[in-house]
């Protein structure tokens, strides 16, 4: 008797972010801008289909090695432009500011959140981690992190952030909720800088092989 069932295939993309960081505790700059270019790349082609990924954090960027190339994935509570509803969605760490104030998803959230784990790569850490009032009995305390993001430029600006995040955030920052986003200039940013740094894709997989953990591909 034959029996037959179903099965799901997805295509191994890589490591995620969030697995690597775990390991090297921190990127390079160079590292940094490429994922960043790659990324604002994917948010054009999906934002322009009127869909948001709405979970925008470190472990749904994905990093293939043999292609040296940056991939966005876990797409389970994306929405559309047309059902965006008035609820905080995403991960409270990386969530958009506006999230917390349930202000209707839109493509710049998905920006923030992205340069959310920008932060997160070059430092090592978010500076509402450091605040010791964020957790309480191992509890996000969702009012303070929501201070802490406000604040988030002034951290940048006492903490030698590179010129190209403060620009960055503050773009985001002036956008309306239905503002068009103006992807090319996000990019030519980290673009600039890349070419600045002399920073390869090659150099992308090297960082990432120069951890100490063996064989963490396979």
């Amino acid at each position: 008797k034959e029996s037959f069932s179903n099965s799901l295939y997805i295509d191994y993309l890589g490591k995620d972010l969030e697995f690597l960081m775990n390991i090297k505790k921190k990127f390079s700059i160079g590292f940094c801008a490429f994922v960043m270019c790659e990324t604002i790349a994917i948010f054009r082609d999906i934002h322009n289909r009127n869909i948001y990924h709405c979970d925008v954090k470190p472990s749904n960027i994905v990093f293939n090695k043999t292609e040296n190339k940056i991939y966005l994935i876990d797409f389970s509570v994306a929405q559309t432009k047309n059902t965006s509803n008035n609820c905080m969605i995403g991960t409270p760490k990386f969530c958009s500011y506006y999230c917390h104030d349930c202000i209707p998803y839109s493509s710049r959230d998905d920006l923030i959140s992205l340069g959310y784990s920008m932060i997160y790569f070059f430092y090592g850490y978010l500076p509402w981690q450091k605040n010791k009032l964020v957790l309480l009995h191992k509890v996000y305390n969702l009012t303070n992190i929501k201070e802490s993001k406000g604040n988030l430029l002034s951290f940048l600006k006492t903490h030698d952030s590179p010129e190209e995040f403060i620009i960055y955030f503050n773009y985001c920052f002036s956008l309306d909720e239905k503002d068009e986003i103006d992807y090319n200039m996000l990019q030519l940013l980290f673009v600039r800088l890349i070419k600045q740094l002399n920073y390869t894709r090659k150099d992308m997989s090297s960082e990432v092989e120069s951890t100490n953990a063996e064989n963490i591909y396979i």
